[in-house]
């Protein structure tokens, strides 16, 4: 098996979803995760499936340099491509998914066992490598991230300000527009935002509402507990600031009473 600081051996693979060829010199100056994996029979590797999607949901998507891709390899001579496809949709898996015919891409890294994971570096060097998968869960999650970013990944960055936030939210949910469609959370996941109707006829300060509230909705995908804390108790304050203003505006708008007659027509 390679070892750490060895070049990692150089292959090309289908992707079992898309059809596209990735090769990993396509991804020279990134940081590699290569995931030899059975998610369609393995049942350690069953349970890394789900991790490995929520690690790919907060890391992947990051715009910091350098970039993360995860590269999945199936690992096993008597799984058809279409048992892995199901497997990887049913897991909701996102990042390629490659086929290995003849277990080519598994002998050169000499993988005897699943799952296996190598981290290759920004210069294709294997920088770190894990072999098993186990409970609990929260422990496998950090060991990865923490060998991805050990080896060179950026580490995403959360959004503090209040007001990037509204930004993102403004954009995703149409919130100044007709309202509505999916949102996602820092973590990639989608958020469905019910279609509340032509926001063009409410008032800036309802519209407020509904965007703090979308904003205290979106921190819960945020994975540092203090920021997204944070993030919600001042949307939440900016949501109610807001409230006080509409019941202010409405107390001060004259009523108008409508009598309705108790006499019989005639």
């Amino acid at each position: 098996m390679p070892n750490i600081g060895d070049p990692a051996p150089q292959f090309s693979a289908v992707d079992v979803t898309t059809g596209q060829t990735h090769s990993l010199s396509d991804y020279a100056g990134q940081v590699v995760l290569l995931i030899f994996s059975g998610p369609s029979w393995c049942p350690p590797c069953q349970f890394e499936a789900p991790i490995l999607v929520d690690l790919w949901n907060e890391i992947g998507p990051s715009f910091g340099v350098p970039k993360v891709q995860f590269l999945m390899i199936s690992c096993f001579a008597n799984e058809t491509p279409q048992q892995f496809k199901n497997a990887v949709e049913d897991f909701g898996i996102t990042f390629p998914a490659l086929l290995n015919p003849n277990q080519t891409i598994t002998n050169l890294y000499e993988v005897s066992g699943v799952p296996q994971l190598f981290v290759v570096d920004t210069e294709q060097i294997i920088c770190d490598k894990h072999g098993g998968a186990g409970p609990p869960a929260d422990a496998l999650h950090d060991h990865i991230y923490n060998m991805l970013i050990a080896c060179g990944a950026a580490e995403p960055k959360p959004l503090k300000s209040i007001s990037k936030w509204a930004a993102v939210m403004t954009i995703l949910f149409g919130v100044t527009q007709d309202g509505g469609g999916l949102g996602i959370t820092p973590g990639g996941k989608p958020i469905p935002i019910d279609p509340w109707g032509p926001f063009m006829r409410l008032s800036a300060e309802k519209k407020d509402v509904l965007l703090q509230l979308a904003i205290s909705e979106m921190a819960k995908g945020v994975k540092d507990y203090e920021t997204a804390s944070e993030i919600e108790t001042m949307a939440l304050k900016g949501a109610e600031v807001s409230m006080k203003r509409i019941l202010e505006m409405n107390a001060l708008q004259p009523k108008e009473i409508t009598n309705i007659s108790t006499e019989p027509r005639k």
